[in-house]
């Protein structure tokens, strides 16, 4: 059985200032997107937060944008260069095969 996490990363530009792994029975989506929240206001000026906040109220931007497109959904929120985002990863089970076993004798 696969066993799934989320996987919460946090980037300056391209480098990766944050990252966390949790299984996803820690925290449910609307926990996420809080989280994400949290991370993003930690990293911003007051000036930039209270922009972003501004924004989300008249609905131009969402703090926290929900992609889907996936099996499962991908949580962003950015502002001014520092972006946090996170999905779910599966950790496969070491006793089945990820790729098929050929045989190597003739046919």
């Amino acid at each position: 059985m696969n066993k799934r996490y989320w996987r919460i990363t946090g980037h300056c530009g391209l480098d990766q200032i944050f990252e966390k792994i949790l299984p996803t029975d820690m925290l449910a989506d609307q926990e996420v997107a809080a989280l994400l929240q949290c991370l993003l206001a930690r990293e911003l000026d007051v000036d930039s937060l209270i922009e972003q906040l501004s924004r989300q109220r008249r609905s131009i931007l969402p703090l926290v944008e929900r992609q889907e497109g996936s099996m499962t959904p991908i949580y962003s929120a950015a502002s001014g260069g520092i972006a946090f985002e996170a999905y779910v990863m599966m950790e496969a089970d070491p006793a089945v095969p990820v790729f098929p076993q050929f045989s190597t004798a003739a046919a």
